[in-house]
């Protein structure tokens, strides 16, 4: 109940001088004129009131379409960026592979490069002296570290084999020099 009379009481003191100052404006457009006279100059304010009414409510709508077109574009640009920004983040990240790629190949390519040096390095295996054997026979013809080592181990394990060298000396000389090149092949090889 309060509220409607504060309401009645705000609406009072402001909508009665609003009222007051739009009547004498217009008392004083139409004072002494005769009422034909006066209803068209009534109705002339009001066409023109009217007109500007239109004209405003024609930019406004101008406006409105202005920027319904410039959110519509502002939309585009920012996809166009976020576009932009994905497909420089994809071309770094493929450029990023790519060397990776390069670096792993080489890196493959040096390590390929060092097995073939390891594996075809085999120290010079000493002729068995005064044997039944020549070192073909023994050694296996010296193909590669690891058929050099693998075959100085048996030896080493079958002592008293008849396939054994007598010169047992020579064996665990040649398994001395073939265990850390075999051990070094293995660790990058394999």
């Amino acid at each position: 109940m309060k509220t409607k009379i504060i309401a009645i009481a705000i609406t009072a003191l402001i909508g009665l001088p609003v009222a007051v100052s739009g009547s004498s404006i217009i008392s004083s457009l139409i004072d002494g004129k005769t009422p034909g006279e006066a209803v068209i100059i009534l109705a002339g304010q009001i066409d023109g009131l009217l007109g500007r009414v239109a004209v405003l409510e024609e930019e406004q709508d101008q406006t409105a379409q202005v920027i319904d077109e410039l959110k519509s574009d502002q939309d585009k640009t920012e996809l166009e960026i976020e576009r932009l920004r994905l497909e420089n983040e994809i071309l770094k990240a493929k450029a990023e592979n790519d060397r990776i790629k390069e670096e792993t190949e080489a890196k493959t390519a040096a390590k390929i490069e060092e097995c073939k040096r390891l594996i075809m390095f085999v120290p010079v295996v000493p002729v068995v002296p005064g044997g039944t054997y020549n070192q073909v026979r023994v050694w296996g013809g010296g193909k590669s570290i690891v058929d050099l080592h693998e075959k100085a181990k048996w030896f080493l394990s079958h002592e008293g084999h008849p396939d054994t060298p007598d010169d047992m000396e020579m064996v665990r000389a040649v398994y001395a020099e073939a265990k850390p090149l075999y051990e070094a092949y293995v660790a990058q090889c394999e």
